[in-house]
């Protein structure tokens, strides 16, 4: 007994079903591919604003410590591949009193740059 024939023009249609299934299958990995490097890109960020949120804390604090006197720069941190600039901006609110924007910058070595500010009050010299 001998195996029927298929019908004419079947190969062809085994070829484009083959192109379909692999045209589908490069459209969902390079869909896969493009939602892993947006979360990577996405977690790299969050970790360097993490970083340095803590390093312009750790800095601002340093500087309310010793509260500055006038306006203009009041300290500088370096920190691994990140460097901390703090700027302060006075002013008298009120008599016997001195108010001082602090403005902290982190950059780091891919020149991303992050500020936190905040306003104090600090006793007038």
């Amino acid at each position: 007994m001998t195996a029927p024939e298929p019908p004419r023009g079947a190969a062809g249609f085994v070829l484009v079903e083959t192109l379909v299934a692999l045209t589908v299958f490069a459209v969902v990995v390079t869909a896969v591919f493009v939602a892993v490097q947006g979360a990577l890109r996405a977690d790299g960020e969050a970790r360097f604003r993490a970083v340095a949120t803590v390093l312009a804390r750790s800095a601002l604090d340093a500087v309310e410590a010793a509260p500055p006197r006038a306006s203009g720069p009041a300290g500088t941190l370096n920190a691994g591949d990140h460097r901390v600039t703090v700027d302060a901006v006075c002013d008298r609110p009120a008599p016997g009193a001195l108010g001082c924007r602090l403005v902290a910058a982190v950059v780091d070595t891919a020149g991303r740059r992050y500020d936190l500010a905040t306003y104090r009050l600090f006793p007038s010299p």
